[in-house]
C-alpha cells in the first residue's frame, strides 16, 4: 500500500492573533485577580503590592515574548522542512513538526534545527488561506522510513 505524500508548500509565519488573544486574556485575568486582592486587602496591607509588581514583570515578559515571536517562511518540499527568517536568511532544516495544538484554524507546532534551536510556531489559516490545507497535510504527513532528513535523524537520536 503506497502512502500519499503531502504537496510542497511555502507558508508565511507571522505574529499570531491566537497567541496574542491568549496572552491578553491571561493578562486580563491576572489583572482582575490583582485588583480584587487589592480591594479585599485591608488598609495599610502592602501584600498586594507584590501582586502589582508581579503583574508588571509579567507584562514586560509578554511584550518581550510578543516582539520576539518567530516570523518567516516555513517550507515543505515533499520530504524536508526548511525555516527561512531574518536569523536564518539562507534557511535552516527543521525536524518534523510535533503538533502541540490543532484547532483546525490554527496549529501550534514545535520543531528544531540541527543546532538544537527549538521553534514553537503558531500557524494560522488567515496567513494564507489558499495554502492552509496543503500545510495541514504536510504537518500531519508521516514520513516514510527513507524520507527522514538530517534534522529528523538528529531529533530521533535525542528522543
Amino acid at each position: 500500500m503506497s502512502q500519499i505524500k503531502a504537496p510542497p508548500v511555502i507558508y508565511p509565519v507571522g505574529r499570531s492573533f491566537w497567541a496574542a488573544s491568549t496572552m491578553v486574556l491571561g493578562w486580563a485575568a491576572a489583572f482582575g485577580v490583582t485588583w480584587a486582592w487589592t480591594w479585599a486587602a485591608g488598609p495599610g496591607d502592602s501584600a498586594p503590592a507584590w501582586g502589582w509588581a508581579s503583574l508588571l514583570l509579567a507584562s514586560l515578559a509578554l511584550v518581550w515574548h510578543w516582539r520576539g515571536a518567530p516570523s518567516g517562511q516555513l517550507s515543505w518540499d515533499g520530504q524536508h522542512w526548511l525555516w527561512v527568517s531574518r536569523a536564518y536568511p539562507v534557511g535552516t532544516p527543521l525536524s518534523s513538526p510535533q503538533v502541540l495544538i490543532d484547532l483546525q484554524l490554527f496549529i501550534v507546532v514545535r520543531m528544531s534545527n540541527p543546532a538544537g534551536a527549538t521553534l514553537v510556531l503558531w500557524l494560522e489559516a488567515r496567513q494564507e488561506r489558499q495554502l492552509w490545507l496543503d500545510l495541514r497535510r504536510a504537518i500531519h504527513a508521516r514520513p516514510q522510513r527513507g524520507d527522514l532528513g538530517a534534522a529528523d535523524d538528529l531529533a530521533t537520536r535525542r528522543s
